[in-house]
């Protein structure tokens, strides 16, 4: 009784995984494509090579000239400030004033000697409305020279360190892009063998189920025991079993592959077996060469 149960479960369950829905298929080179663009990996490597590069800017603007205007707009006071008298007393007299000022500087590193060349100049005006008085100074021009003494000459050293720092930066990317295409082939054949391996599963319980189909009408006949026909019907049960497996293992590779790709909008994947496999040859003299030089 509990194997004429088990049977028609485990078909239903087999029917029930075999329901179609909406597949993307995919080749190799699509789904590297799209892990190269999507995967968290792929993003992460694009944001820390943005982030190297706006520093390698920063640093470049370090050698730079540097210009800077600064200002002060009208700052306008009306206040009562309280003045002590000869006798003692507190007089509030009225404060009424405009205070501006504006200035011009300049700048420039000597990556050579660690030291700035700078240059400013500056007005300022200050307007007293209680006496209507109107106050001007400021520096013409001053031109200056800051060397630091006594201590190593930072500009000079990250001269040297930043441009390699920047060249690492984009060699990393590249070795991250290559290892995000890697992974990304690896789940691909992941997924490919597990449809390889659900199609066998199921030429399997299509032949067992022929097989006993046979094996029925021989045994109406009389020809063949019944202890065959429990025999055919075990090996079908495997044979659904096996097909089950096969469309769970294919399910859990389908769920890896768009969860490492950024698939999230494929509901379902069906993979493309590649066309060739190129034979490539490579000699271990110019790897360890391109190793030593990139």
């Amino acid at each position: 009784m509990k194997k004429s149960l088990l049977l028609p479960l485990l078909m239903i369950a087999v029917a029930a995984a075999a329901q179609p829905a909406d597949t993307a298929r995919l080749s190799l080179d699509d789904v590297v494509s799209m892990a190269k663009e999507r995967s968290l990996a792929a993003l992460q490597a694009q944001t820390v090579k943005e982030t190297r590069y706006w520093e390698w800017r920063t640093h470049r603007s370090n050698y730079q000239p540097q210009l800077s205007l600064q200002g002060t707009a009208p700052a306008y006071t009306k206040s009562f400030i309280p003045v002590v008298q000869p006798n003692g007393t507190i007089d509030f007299l009225p404060v009424h004033n405009n205070n501006s000022s504006v200035s011009l500087s300049f700048s420039q590193s000597i990556a050579a000697t660690g030291g700035t060349v700078f240059g400013t100049t500056q007005i300022q005006r200050f307007d007293d409305f209680d006496r209507n008085n109107t106050l001007y100074s400021g520096v013409p021009y001053g031109v200056g020279y800051a060397q630091p003494l006594f201590r190593f000459n930072s500009l000079k050293w990250a001269a040297r360190i930043e441009p390699l720092k920047y060249q690492e930066s984009k060699q990393q990317y590249i070795e991250s892009m290559e290892e995000v295409a890697l992974v990304a082939a690896g789940y691909f054949f992941e997924q490919l063998l597990a449809q390889e391996n659900l199609k066998i599963a199921d030429s399997n319980l299509l032949n067992t189920q022929n097989i006993l189909r046979i094996a029925n009408e021989k045994f109406s006949m009389g020809k063949i025991a019944h202890n065959e026909i429990l025999q055919l019907q075990l090996e079908e049960l495997k044979s659904l079993k096996a097909v089950a497996t096969a469309r769970r293992d294919i399910e859990i590779a389908n769920l890896n592959l768009k969860a490492y790709a950024g698939l999230q909008d494929e509901a379902r994947i069906e993979l493309l077996v590649p066309d060739k496999v190129s034979n490539v040859r490579i000699d271990h003299h110019k790897v360890l060469d391109e190793a030593y030089a990139n």
